[in-house]
């Protein structure tokens, strides 16, 4: 039997005290119908019209039900591989300058090989954008989780000042891969009105590796050094020194972990890690097919797309202010005599990982730009309260406010991005962003140094908070079209 369905359109439904027909084309067609007209149909208190529209509309809702939890569990998916990422980037923050002084290299050439990342993201940002949106979220993250590998555990085997600096390039681009288009694909995964939470509770996995990684391999490296113990004396960090290759240690005990000392340990560990990270990729987030594809131009990785400049000066801003925070602490603490810098750092690391957590819905409103000014108001007190610091309460206190701002201003400024670029462009958002805030970070360290030598600690930090108070200025701006955009690009 047939009826005439909403638009006129003829459906399928059952006789009087028949039982409705099923099977798997009449069920498809169902679907479909409901999915074009189920929901007039329905009428206002969402009655179904008919057992075909009550069948349908089941079958839809399972259908969206199974969407939506495969969603939220590759989203989670790609969480806990960020955290895996992460401590294997940040494995690495004690023992590589550790390392290269053990190997004999002078402070400049120390220096030089830490200074590259600065030069993969510059270049890297916006290539990644680029290519993440042509081929797709998946083969750009696992090349980085790959890159990062490789740049780890080769580094163990050479001391050229030369290959080591080629090694940290690849580990920085390991990371500014990975970084950018997870941090794309996250937003992807994301419903649109939910994007600014999943963006600050995805951040947070980058925060608990900072806050517990390094600690946790100096720890580690030490209770490796007395668990492989010499029979004169415990095993060395390094065995060698640079040209060297001594595998002995003095009495004529052997050096762990292949002969290179337990140093060595980390740079493997982190190896792993990053590649555990991409297993896990590899396994949940499907490829993209090559139809899906978009093209790839060249004009984009030298032009700065209009709707993103306004947002990428905001986050250059705030990254000065993070800069001043990151570079400039452990100088603080030592010459005003404070507590450990590791201390502080952990302060600040549980204050925006919960900042995270409790403030991402506030990221969702229809104008997300209005949290920028308080929490960048925010921000510069804590970097006016790290100028005066002269006891550890004062120093926590500005740890705990500076984690509240970044907390906020961080997601909030890549979801001002992404909502503002075409959703075929969300690597380019993403990219802009990360670009802007290494900038900021780089540039911003160098210009609060030069202060430091002028007019001493205390100044850079007003300076900071100065630059900071800024970008509140500048939130504001950001507020015009974004909505549009946004609705334009979901």
């Amino acid at each position: 039997m047939h009826c005439r369905g909403p638009d006129n359109q003829r459906v399928h439904r059952a006789p009087a005290g028949g039982r409705l027909r099923r099977n798997r084309h009449y069920d498809r067609a169902a679907l479909h119908a409901v999915r074009l007209h189920a929901r007039p149909a329905l009428g206002t208190l969402g009655a179904p019209a008919g057992p075909v529209a009550g069948t349908a509309s089941s079958l839809y809702q399972q259908q969206h039900s199974g969407a939506k939890a495969l969603t939220v569990s590759r989203y989670w998916t790609v969480w806990a591989a960020a955290l895996l990422f992460f401590a294997a980037f940040y494995a690495l923050l004690v023992p590589v300058p550790l390392y290269m002084e053990a190997a004999g290299l002078p402070d400049w050439q120390i220096g030089l090989v830490l200074g590259a990342f600065g030069v993969a993201s510059l270049v890297g940002r916006p290539l990644t954008g680029a290519v993440s949106d042509s081929l797709g979220r998946r083969p750009v993250i696992l090349f980085g989780t790959v890159s990062l590998a490789a740049g780890a555990a080769l580094m163990s085997f050479t001391s050229s000042p030369v290959l080591l600096f080629g090694l940290r390039v690849l580990q920085a681009a390991g990371y500014v891969t990975f970084t950018t288009a997870a941090t794309a694909l996250v937003a992807d995964l994301a419903d649109p009105n939910r994007r600014g939470a999943a963006l600050a509770l995805f951040g947070a996995a980058a925060n608990v590796a900072i806050t517990l990684t390094p600690a946790a391999v100096s720890a580690g490296l030490e209770q490796l050094a007395l668990q492989f113990g010499c029979p004169v004396s415990t095993c060395p960090t390094w065995c060698f020194q640079a040209g060297d290759g001594s595998a002995t240690v003095e009495g004529g005990g052997l050096c762990p972990i292949w002969g290179r000392g337990i140093g060595h340990s980390a740079f493997f560990l982190s190896s792993a890690l990053s590649l555990l990270a991409g297993g896990l990729v590899w396994r949940v987030i499907p490829g993209v097919s090559g139809r899906a594809r978009g093209g790839f131009s060249f004009a984009e990785l030298v032009s700065l797309p209009q709707p993103l400049r306004g947002p990428m000066l905001t986050t250059a801003l705030f990254g000065v202010s993070f800069g001043a925070l990151l570079a400039f602490l452990p100088l603080l603490a030592e010459r005003r005599e404070l507590a450990s810098t590791g201390a502080a750092y952990a302060v600040y690391g549980v204050s925006i990982i919960a900042t995270r957590i409790l403030t991402g819905r506030l990221l969702d409103r229809p104008n997300r730009a209005r949290v920028l000014l308080p929490a960048l108001i925010i921000n510069a007190a804590g970097l006016a309260g790290l100028a005066v610091a002269a006891d550890m309460s004062i120093l926590a206190s500005s740890a705990v406010l500076m984690g509240i701002g970044s907390g906020i201003c961080h997601p909030a400024l890549i979801a001002i991005c992404v909502d503002r670029m075409p959703s075929a462009q969300r690597g380019r958002a993403t990219a802009g962003f990360y670009l802007a805030f290494d900038l900021g970070i780089g540039l911003g360290s160098w210009l609060l140094g030069l202060v430091l030598d002028a007019v001493g600690l205390s100044w850079l930090y007003f300076a900071a908070a100065l630059v900071s108070a800024v970008a509140a200025v500048s939130a504001p701006l950001l507020s015009g079209r974004q909505r549009t955009q946004r609705q334009r690009a979901d």
